[in-house]
């Protein structure tokens, strides 16, 4: 779902649509569904209906929208608490960089780079933006936005040093 609400927003910032035309979707979801399948079709089978309501009932949909837990509650700011400890000290360097990827959403050209920043980008954003609307905030559910916030950083620290950025 977080893989799918990325690449959407990508697509709806760059306005690249061509990109669909060139994805190869069919190939993409019989991959997918023998990388995952497998792993439900057996916990389906040793745990049955009970596994599966608590895996989505509770692990997603609960802690999603109510809150599961009233310890693990907290604000919009709780994250970017967490990130700025997760990417110490790179986390000096990652407002630049996200003032630069804005920048470039707004460019009506981009090369590779440039495309490869935005994606990043837009990674790091969608995936706080998810984790910080969700109810039940514990400091480990912001994991998967650390790597996209230090590849901002090092790609604003490498134009720095390359002095492509003025």
């Amino acid at each position: 779902l977080q893989q799918g609400m990325i690449i959407l927003i990508y697509l709806l910032s760059s306005r690249e649509w061509r990109m669909l035309a060139e994805v190869a979707l069919a190939r993409g979801i019989v991959v997918a569904f023998c990388v995952f399948a497998p792993w439900y079709h057996g916990m389906l089978l040793r745990f049955g209906r009970s596994w599966w309501n608590e895996l989505f009932g509770t692990e997603q949909f609960r802690r999603l929208t109510i809150g599961e837990q009233k310890q693990a509650k907290g604000t919009w700011e709780y994250y970017l608490q967490q990130v700025g400890y997760g990417t110490f000290p790179w986390i000096a360097f990652l407002p630049a960089a996200l003032i630069r990827v804005v920048r470039i959403g707004f460019a009506k050209e981009r090369d590779g780079q440039d495309r490869a920043r935005l994606f990043v980008g837009v990674w790091f954003a969608a995936t706080l933006l998810l984790f910080t609307l969700t109810i039940t905030k514990y400091h480990h559910y912001i994991l998967p936005a650390i790597p996209p916030a230090i590849i901002l950083a090092a790609l604003f620290l490498d134009d720095l040093i390359e002095k492509r950025i003025s």
